[in-house]
């Protein structure tokens, strides 16, 4: 079979969720037999990464920036891609990423004939602002056109001028655009042209319900700790740590984690963050007793996880699929997290606890008031590993195959 790939926005390399996400499946189809191009931007100069796959990288710079909020932006080269696309004659065309690409790009590709299919990793093709994120900081359920009129307005669409007022911390005044109804009307038209939808979580799939053709089929993605042994004898103190990893930034749940340390009864706990932040709320974490650990890297991270026994994925917005909670599973630690996005396909009563962060933080104190060191230990002796990248490839090619014999 012959795969074609695109991941646009960053090259493949970059590492990223999605791009790391490519990569692997790539690996693992090349692995198989199958012919694998990726298309995805130019590496930058000092960008020394080597390419040892069995999969081809070929190259497309669009001239739009990637994040663009512009939705008459123009790329001259649009059509050339689009027919370098064709040229391949590929069984099955994967869109990942269309971040920085030409509308029209979009609407020649919707109008085509080529087989295709679209994961979906983030919320891009309905959300120019990619989280579901609105410019006030709220967070958004669902694709409201009205309210998007005012969050992607005139002056959003101004590039030069949004990223100066980003530069300088103003507030954007709100002119009103009606914009936005083509953008939208172009993306749902090549989300029920796919052949399938794969929203990497049950919670995506709910918010693209309105914009698919009934070609939605949720499946999680593998994760390569998933081939790893895990440590099942961590606790080895009279302390449990608490840890939060990543991003501590307000949409990432930093403030819930606060305010969990701040009001935590259970003198066994420690809190504990690793990973980069806001300076003013990781100073608040540090004041409310919690310890920071500062930054960690892809190749720290198995001992990052082998020193925490409870980790804490407490995103507000809508997060996809994160992958951190399929590190924590992974590697036998139990999860706290929120009902919100892709976390809620992982976390049950026999791996952590879910709690909606709106109504529902003294559930989540609770559940933290009441571990000791037997039931965490015994977390770490039951939890079960997730999915590996090779069982979501097979899953994968078997969408794959469908679309062939329809």
């Amino acid at each position: 079979m012959k795969i074609v790939h695109i991941c646009m926005g960053f090259p493949v390399e970059y590492p990223g969720g999605i791009t790391n996400y490519v990569r692997s499946l790539s690996g693992a189809q090349a692995a198989q037999g199958d012919e694998v191009i990726i298309y995805c931007n130019s590496r930058s100069e000092s960008d020394n990464t080597n390419n040892t796959a069995q999969y081809a990288v070929k190259r497309y710079d669009s001239k739009i920036r990637p994040f663009t909020m512009d939705i008459d932006a123009k790329d001259p080269g649009y059509r050339s891609f689009y027919e370098s696309l064709c040229a391949e004659e590929a069984d099955v065309y994967h869109i990942h990423s269309l971040l920085g690409i030409d509308l029209r790009f979009v609407e020649l590709f919707s109008q085509s004939s080529l087989n295709y299919i679209i994961s979906l990793h983030d919320y891009n093709l309905i959300c120019p602002r990619v989280f579901m994120v609105d410019k006030w900081e709220g967070i958004c359920r669902q694709v409201v056109p009205a309210k998007c009129m005012a969050c992607i307005g005139k002056l959003e669409q101004v590039d030069l001028l949004w990223r100066v007022y980003n530069k300088i911390k103003v507030p954007v005044p709100t002119l009103r655009s009606e914009k936005i109804y083509k953008r939208i009307y172009i993306f749902e038209r090549l989300l029920k042209k796919a052949s399938v939808l794969l929203p990497v979580s049950t919670r995506v799939s709910e918010i693209f319900s309105d914009f698919s053709a009934n070609n939605l089929k949720v499946i999680t993605i593998g994760n390569e700790t998933a081939n790893i042994v895990p440590e099942r004898d961590k606790l080895k103190s009279e302390k449990i740590i608490v840890a939060f990893l990543g991003s501590f930034t307000k949409i990432k749940g930093a403030e819930l984690f606060i305010e969990l340390c701040k009001k935590n009864t259970n003198p066994l706990l420690e809190f504990c963050f690793y990973g980069r932040g806001k300076k003013e709320l990781i100073d608040a974490f540090e004041n409310a007793g919690g310890k920071n650990f500062g930054p960690y890297s892809s190749k720290s991270l198995p001992e990052v996880l082998n020193k925490i026994h409870v980790g804490a994925v407490l995103s507000i917005w809508e997060d996809n699929g994160p992958q951190v909670v399929m590190e924590m599973l992974n590697n036998a630690i139990p999860v706290l997290g929120t009902k919100r996005g892709g976390i809620s396909d992982f976390i049950n009563d026999h791996n952590g606890f879910l709690f909606d962060p709106d109504e529902e933080m003294q559930l989540a104190l609770k559940w933290l008031s009441e571990l000791t060191v037997d039931n965490v230990k015994q977390y770490h002796q039951n939890i079960k590993r997730l999915k590996t990248p090779q069982q979501h490839y097979i899953e994968v090619d078997e969408v794959y195959r469908g679309t062939l014999n329809n």
